[in-house]
């Protein structure tokens, strides 16, 4: 009984392990900050977006976005890649 038992456990174990990933890191996916005008630099930064990576995972560049503003600023999106 008690070796059906540890086969069984040890079944699992090895599935979970197989057909989870390891993720390793926890990094930034997206965020939004102000381009202030008037004083010439950037303010504001928010809405940040988060997005767990496997341990193989590397940075692979960024684009920015234009997404809104005022008339003494621009909002900004700068969208994170990784593969």
């Amino acid at each position: 009984m008690k070796k059906k038992v540890a086969l069984f456990l040890f079944s699992v174990i090895t599935l979970i392990s197989v057909t989870v990933p390891a993720f390793a890191a926890r990094v930034v996916k997206s965020y939004r900050y102000d381009y202030n005008t008037a004083l010439g630099y950037n303010t504001n930064y928010h809405n940040y977006q988060y997005m767990n990576i496997s341990d193989s995972a590397r940075y692979r560049g960024n684009q920015i976005y234009r997404v809104g503003g005022a008339w003494n600023y621009i909002r900004y999106e700068r969208l994170n890649f990784y593969s």
